[in-house]
């Protein structure tokens, strides 16, 4: 009853930048909404993702 998800970037914090770890949370988001038949509301506000974390 009035479910949803919802999952948000905060450009205050590294101007909202995706990380690996956030990513990976934002994907078991998604995958359980869908599971479950619930909706989900993205906020995002943020420079985009983290180039370099894949460079190491």
């Amino acid at each position: 009853r009035g479910k949803v998800f919802i999952f948000s970037q905060d450009f205050t914090i590294f101007g909202g930048s995706l990380a690996e770890m956030y990513g990976e949370k934002m994907v078991k988001i998604m995958e359980f909404a869908m599971e479950t038949g619930v909706p989900v509301i993205g906020l995002n506000s943020g420079a985009g993702a983290r180039l370099y974390e894949g460079t190491r």
